[in-house]
């Protein structure tokens, strides 16, 4: 059916948060999904949680890797090649949706005629900061903003995007084990580039990104170095960047200084990593 979406979920010794994930796509609004679960050689129990929700629910499938891949580039592109929806979204295994998430991206994205949107983010350590969150929200109350290649270059942020499948059929994330933790970022660069004129972002928190203080993105040095790598690799109409990327690098410096200061002292409006 063309309204399908198949959602995808890389899991590597997922277990203290996986139940809690599954559990925020089971209480989805939008009820017509998939759930494809690739586990990456995992040494907990996570396996045996998943088994559970398949056992509950044929709409959650899990695909066990016999090699591990040491990234979610691998687990994500096998995912998409078992991916059945006219749509296709991404949920890692420690992340939580708002339980309107998929009906009001669907929506607006039907509305403004476009192939791919992406939502703001809330990032939480308790639950208790959750529970305002998790309010329910109008599509026709949520601002929108255009989302284009050009922006995506020089606002360096973590998209959650739902997206036509059909976009994939000639890109995939990268594998190279030096693209970990941006291989999702230079995806979305070049969706925006070869794909599509613009995508939608909506303006509402409906993305909640689990702080985990062992997170690779939560490391700003060797972040540093793979956008560095990503940047000074990445071409644009079959040229790098040159001296753009340097650039590029730059401003991603300062928006990360200025965003750890918000984030330290509470103050959302220094908040730059999203739109």
């Amino acid at each position: 059916m063309n309204d399908l979406v198949s959602i995808i979920t890389p899991n590597y010794n997922g277990a203290r948060f996986i139940t809690e994930t599954i559990e925020s796509v089971l209480a989805q609004s939008y009820q017509h999904w998939e759930m494809i679960i690739v586990d990456d050689c995992s040494s907990d129990e996570s396996v045996e949680i998943i088994r559970r929700y398949q056992a509950q629910d044929e709409r959650i499938t899990l695909v066990q890797l016999s090699t591990r891949s040491g990234g979610p580039a691998r687990p994500r592109n096998i995912g998409l090649d078992r991916a059945q929806g006219y749509y296709v979204a991404f949920l890692d295994n420690d992340d939580l949706w708002h339980p309107q998430k998929l009906e009001l991206q669907l929506s607006l994205m039907r509305e403004y005629g476009v192939a791919i949107s992406s939502t703001a983010l809330l990032r939480f350590s308790e639950h208790s900061e959750l529970t305002k969150a998790q309010e329910p929200l109008v599509a026709s109350a949520i601002a929108v903003r255009r989302i284009t290649h050009t922006m995506l270059l020089r606002r360096n942020f973590t998209p959650h995007i739902v997206a036509e499948r059909r976009l994939f059929e000639h890109t995939r994330f990268n594998e190279d084990p030096r693209y970990v933790a941006v291989e999702d970022y230079e995806c979305w660069l070049r969706l925006h580039q070869y794909c599509v004129t613009y995508s939608i972002k909506l303006q509402a928190q409906l993305i909640f990104y689990r702080q985990v203080p062992t997170s690779i993105s939560r490391s700003k040095l060797p972040m540093l170095r793979k956008n560095y790598i990503m940047y000074s690799e990445y071409e644009v109409d079959g040229k790098r960047l040159g001296w753009k990327a340097y650039w590029y690098i730059a401003v991603y410096v300062v928006r990360s200084v200025v965003n750890r200061i918000g984030m330290k002292f509470n103050i959302p409006a220094l908040n730059t990593v999203d739109f």
